[in-house]
């Protein structure tokens, strides 16, 4: 069936209008969209946070046109980096018709950036006798909210840990006690006046978050005085830690029992070396090579794992007996 131009009757084969008669039904400005490496664009006088660059083009040239079309990004790379720039091309369907659009694209330092070069920090969070573990638990929360504008601006090492100074104080709190329900660390928390603002005379505050580790991680043997009440006498504990966290959970070396302890009351724990050994008799007791007095001795805690001469095993020896703590090429210790 053959189709004609309203207008002006000329034979089409698609659209309503024929070329000459289609109206200019939009108006194109080419954007400019300046981004920042912390998926920030400026827009309107204001930071946005955006996700996706891609989505975000598509985004801007809808706006421009002032239509919801189908909108493709030919392939482009961008870096985000100083004086980066570039021009692309999206293409649009536009009443049956592919259009064109070019697009630019370029670098803009935010205010987060601002604050990255300037050091700028609103508290200290203190770690001390911190281990791999936790820093890479801080750096796994801080990548998190790095689009937030929340980062470490300063590293500074001091004597037993290093202080590092972030960019948003609420976090820092946040941070703290993540620390302290993850790993038990010992946390304190205080402000310290910095500033006055003399637009509302309101008093500036930058926090100081003080994060003490415990020495010893899961998987150790510690040895600590504990006193579960009041006018008792303390009581001395061997324990196979077994979970890390505001809670520390492990097994009682001396009956073998599940305990547990607030971190707080652990401060002063030792941690007592696990050393590697042999099995040189099973019968009638279970007895291992001291490998620092080449003597045999006894066991002292009950065995579920059936063990034989020249079996390898980790021990601790303590001052109230000898205690198999693991075997080789094998983390689980229920079997203890």
């Amino acid at each position: 069936m053959r189709r004609f131009c309203p207008k002006c009757g000329k034979t089409i084969t698609e659209g309503t209008f024929c070329l000459d008669c289609t109206p200019n039904k939009f108006n194109f400005t080419p954007p400019l969209i300046q981004v920042s490496e912390f998926n920030r664009t400026w827009h309107k006088g204001v930071w946005h946070q955006f996700g996706d660059l891609e989505t975000l083009i598509i985004s801007r040239v809808k706006e421009e046109l002032k239509m919801d079309v189908p909108i493709i990004v030919e392939p482009f790379e961008f870096e985000f980096k100083k004086k980066e720039k570039i021009e692309l091309i999206c293409k649009a369907n536009i009443d049956g018709k592919e259009v064109e659009l070019p697009v630019k694209v370029s670098y803009r330092q935010c205010d987060m950036g601002e604050k990255a070069k300037s050091k700028y920090f609103e508290g200290i969070l203190q770690l001390r006798g911190t281990n791999s573990s936790a820093f890479e638990f801080i750096e796994h929360e801080l990548s998190k909210v790095s689009g937030k504008g929340i980062f470490i601006s300063k590293t500074e090492d001091v004597i037993n840990g290093v202080d590092l100074y972030l960019t948003n104080k609420n976090y820092i709190k946040l941070l703290a006690q993540k620390l302290h329900d993850k790993f038990g660390a010992l946390v304190s928390i205080n402000s310290q006046l910095f500033s006055k603002n003399h637009l509302t005379s309101k008093d500036i505050y930058r926090i100081n978050a003080l994060v003490t580790f415990l020495q010893f991680e899961q998987g150790d043997v510690i040895f600590f005085n504990y006193e579960p009440a009041k006018r008792t006498k303390p009581k001395e504990y061997f324990v196979l830690v077994k979970k890390m966290g505001k809670l520390i959970t492990g097994q009682d070396l001396e009956t073998s029992k599940p305990v547990s302890f607030e971190s707080k009351y652990l401060k002063e724990a030792k941690k007592i070396e696990i050393i590697k050994t042999k099995v040189i008799s099973v019968e009638p007791k279970i007895q291992i090579l001291n490998p620092k007095t080449y003597q045999s001795e006894e066991i002292a805690n009950s065995i579920i794992k059936s063990l034989e001469i020249d079996d390898e095993i980790f021990v601790v020896l303590t001052k109230v007996g000898n205690f198999i703590v693991g075997y080789p090429f094998s983390e689980d210790s229920e079997d203890l």
